[in-house]
């Protein structure tokens, strides 16, 4: 317990600077909202002329960006995006900043087992990130509430909170691909890079393989179809159950590695 509050607590400053940078992206989108439900066609046809795969990288459809949940899947793309660089830079530095830093050979002459020392980690980064996901659907909810009153546009509350339960998705599976990530390095000087470049390079491979339906599988921002969520306000079982197995490999591979890896030290 007390690993876990020190990892908490590592990670607390940053964990209030993401939750306010994914509340901001949220808030800058959405109090555009009731000019655009003023003026959607013309609005429609600004994104029309956009290429389609420039569409589909904005999460855009140009039948629905003019109503407050199909806007909203637009505005969720680039939160997840940012909440994904938060979940990812945390699953490449989690285990690997004992070595980085030249603690690991005193970590691992405390009294808990490898098996405890992985599971306070993780159980620390799972805290953050639903703490920093309540705090974003709180301060979206408010805000989604002012656009409907100001746009006088009324949407089921479901789907925003099926839309955001996405956010959380993502960034678990994005947290255990960086995990897995991490744990081809036997020592990992720079995370950042890292983090970034997995972060990226998946977003990109998901904009770029949207149309095709096997492919999208390769990039866990695709797992999820936002508009399908919208239209039947439910989640698609296949993509919850890849979510499951992709979080699951990422999480077995943390335990399996570091219980069986001798230990690196400076």
């Amino acid at each position: 317990m007390n690993l876990l509050l020190h990892e908490v607590r590592s990670m607390l400053a940053s964990a209030v600077i993401w939750a306010a940078v994914l509340c901001a992206l949220a808030g800058l989108y959405l109090v555009l909202f009731a000019g655009i439900a003023r003026d959607a066609d013309t609005f429609k046809r600004i994104f029309a002329a956009y290429p389609v795969a420039i569409q589909h990288a904005l999460g855009v459809t140009i039948d629905s960006v003019a109503s407050l949940p199909g806007f909203y899947t637009m505005v969720l793309t680039f939160v997840t995006l940012a909440g994904a660089i938060q979940a990812t830079n945390a699953g490449v530095s989690i285990l690997s900043k004992e070595s980085r830093d030249g603690t690991a050979d005193f970590l691992y002459t405390k009294p808990v087992s490898r098996f405890g020392l992985v599971s306070a980690k993780l159980g620390a980064v799972l805290l953050v990130l639903l703490a920093t996901d309540a705090v974003y659907s709180v301060v979206s909810g408010l805000i989604l509430a002012g656009a409907q009153a100001s746009s006088g546009v009324v949407s089921d509350p479901a789907i925003f909170v099926l839309l955001n339960l996405t956010l959380l998705a993502v960034q678990l599976m994005m947290f255990s691909m960086g995990l897995a990530v991490s744990l081809l390095f036997r020592r990992l000087q720079s995370v950042l890079p890292v983090s970034l470049g997995l972060v990226f390079g998946l977003y990109l491979v998901g904009a770029l393989v949207n149309t095709d339906e096997a492919a999208r599988w390769l990039s866990p921002f695709k797992y999820f179809d936002l508009h399908e969520i919208t239209a039947k306000v439910a989640f698609q079982s296949d993509s919850l159950l890849a979510a499951l197995a992709l979080i699951a490999f990422g999480v077995v591979a943390a335990y399996v590695v570091t219980l069986r890896r001798d230990l690196h030290v400076r």
